[in-house]
């Protein structure tokens, strides 16, 4: 059974006074919240894989979401996660950037979910390596903002060797999310 108190006021240690409690949090704005308070979240999931195509470099688009912060001086607290997939290449990699809309706010990572051998036989290696970056960002903006994670294939050596990077999703790999936390300044 649930139990319940129910009192009108609270009276101070010392006796000095009493709190009234009566419609505390009423009124109550993102603007009155101390700092370090969180304003919102939101999360962005995908399950659907992307391959990163055969050669190194080029960035693929893998989840984005769009946040409208509530002040211009908070913070925004910015955690991409994703399964990453190396199959075969000469040192192959995987390397992720952060991006305000067409604008790069963190990366290119180097050498991210990297295995230093050569399949220069084509080999497949079938590497799995969990992918995290997270970002403390100063936005400056109250108008809607999208935030997108992207990913490439990367490589260790100068020899290329048909890469073949993949972040995979759903029943082939885990949840693909990227999770924005606004934090009061």
């Amino acid at each position: 059974m649930a139990s319940k108190i129910k009192v009108d006021t609270l009276e101070t240690a010392n006796g000095s006074g009493t709190i009234a409690l009566s419609n505390q949090l009423s009124g109550m704005t993102s603007a009155s919240m101390p700092s370090g308070s969180v304003l919102q979240v939101v999360q962005g999931v995908s399950t659907t894989s992307v391959a990163l195509g055969t050669s190194a470099g080029t960035f693929y688009d893998i989840i984005s979401q769009v946040i409208t912060p509530k002040s211009a001086t908070s913070k925004l607290l910015i955690e991409f996660d994703a399964l990453s997939r190396i199959g075969t290449g000469n040192f192959p990699a995987v390397k992720t950037q952060l991006l305000n809309g067409s604008t790069v706010i963190s990366g290119p990572t180097r050498l991210e979910a990297y295995y230093g051998a050569s399949t220069s036989n084509n080999a497949g290696w079938n590497r799995m390596t969990p992918l995290h970056t997270s970002l403390l960002y100063a936005h400056g903006v109250t108008s809607s903002i999208t935030i997108k994670a992207q990913a490439a294939n990367d490589r260790g050596s100068v020899e290329e060797n048909n890469l073949n990077g993949q972040i995979k999703a759903g029943s082939s790999g885990k949840d693909i999310t990227l999770t924005i936390t606004e934090i009061k300044a």
